[in-house]
């Protein structure tokens, strides 16, 4: 799993796009849940910014009756911030 910043600059022929690469890893895997987490320092999340995330393998459901009512297809993404030493967060 990778985020990067995407940014364009300018018009028609000379439209350029830039991925940066966010720095951070996989944390945490539960089933069919995934954690991303930044590393402190590098490329910061920006409100109002275009960001790309690739997920390399897809998550399975953790038992059979988990799996018959999984959304085919389904991806949720939140972003959120923790606290120091996870004791709060907030996520939208």
């Amino acid at each position: 799993m990778t985020v990067s910043l995407v940014t364009t600059t300018g018009t028609g022929t000379a439209k350029k796009t830039t991925k940066t690469k966010v720095d951070g890893a996989l944390s945490w895997v539960s089933g069919c849940t995934a954690v991303w987490a930044m590393k402190t320092g590098g490329v910061k999340l920006t409100e109002g910014k275009a960001y790309q995330l690739v997920v390399a393998g897809v998550p399975t459901a953790e038992n059979a009756a988990s799996g018959a009512n999984m959304a085919m297809g389904s991806l949720v993404v939140s972003v959120g911030k923790v606290a120091t030493g996870g004791f709060g967060y907030s996520s939208a």
